[in-house]
């Protein structure tokens, strides 16, 4: 979450009326995130989020709907909410600002996860609603997540000038381990849909109950393996270097559900270093190389992915 647009209440007003919905008692802007801005809506007996997309087209938002509508449909089967656009008045499910997007969620139970204080408990259960999530999606028809080699490409391209003119040798190292990642890509490995972005701000706990998952804009069909290496450098890290004890725990909660594969378990360390990739890419487009002011908080830095290829998850933890 961020705050890019910034709008007046009567923006607000006119906005929440096309979801059907009066006045807020109360708005607030959110500043931490990277990309989209929103807006907290308070009433009287819920609470909403009034998302700006700053970056989607129709198409790709269209494909994120098409993510939410299978959601929708194992979505009670889950053992936590998963927060999904509402429809607006115009059997639709966003409304058009400008040439940006709004949409609208309702907020969620509980709070956002602490990173540096979860507990072992709180990652075995997050591992466990993450396999009920792709064990319910392996047969669904979805498009694919926004960040496999494909997207990883575009980011790369949108970033290579300015990136070989400020550090060309953190280009050269990009450039080469893309090709190993693209000339080494595993096959047939089960996939299915995939968060892809499941950072502690995306994940709501009360106590240790798990309430819910949100924030699916890069989510679409793709190795589970994927989703697993995400969660590992998003949750399971004391500063830069990996615990394993929160490694094993949220492996172990994962297992609970969805046993990994042979085959998964042979690939493990070409996805964790895919996922790295992701976020090494992304934190230079989003910080260090962004034009003009960074306006999110806190300033996220790039070389802590550098030095995740650099020393990587060893041993390797099914144990």
């Amino acid at each position: 979450m961020a705050l890019y647009t910034l709008l007046s209440k009567k923006q607000i007003e006119n906005l929440v009326d096309q979801f059907g919905l009066p006045a807020p008692k109360k708005i607030r802007g959110i500043l931490e995130g990277t990309v989209n801005t929103f807006y907290r809506l308070d009433y009287p007996n819920r609470s909403y989020f009034l998302k700006i997309d700053e970056v989607a087209d129709r198409k790709r938002l269209l494909k994120e709907i098409e993510v939410f509508r299978v959601m929708t449909r194992i979505s009670k089967k889950l053992p936590c909410h998963i927060a999904g656009p509402l429809p607006a008045l115009n059997q639709k499910y966003f409304v058009p600002f400008g040439k940006k997007f709004v949409l609208l969620f309702e907020a969620l139970e509980g709070k956002t996860a602490s990173y540096e204080n979860l507990n072992s408990t709180q990652l075995k259960i997050i591992g466990s609603a993450l396999a009920h999530l792709h064990s319910l999606t392996r047969k669904s028809k979805l498009p694919a997540h926004r960040f496999g080699l494909e997207g990883q490409r575009k980011v790369y391209q949108d970033i290579e000038k300015k990136l070989k003119k400020k550090y060309p040798w953190i280009d050269l190292f990009i450039s080469q381990w893309m090709q190993i990642l693209k000339k080494e890509e595993p096959r047939g490995l089960p996939s299915g849909l995939i968060h892809a972005d499941l950072f502690a701000e995306n994940i709501l706990f009360k106590g240790n109950r798990l309430t819910g998952f949100i924030d699916f804009e890069a989510a679409g069909r793709g190795p589970f393996l994927f989703d697993i290496g995400v969660c590992l450098h998003a949750l399971c890290t004391k500063g830069k270097k990996f615990d394993q004890k929160r490694c094993r725990s949220f492996l172990k909660g994962y297992e609970t559900i969805r046993k990994l594969t042979a085959d998964e378990k042979k690939h493990f360390s070409y996805y964790f270093h895919q996922s790295a990739m992701r976020f090494l890419l992304t934190r230079l487009r989003d910080f260090e190389l962004k034009d003009g002011p960074v306006k999110t908080k806190p300033f996220k830095d790039f070389r802590e992915y550098l030095f995740r290829f650099s020393h990587p998850l060893t041993p390797l933890p099914f144990r």
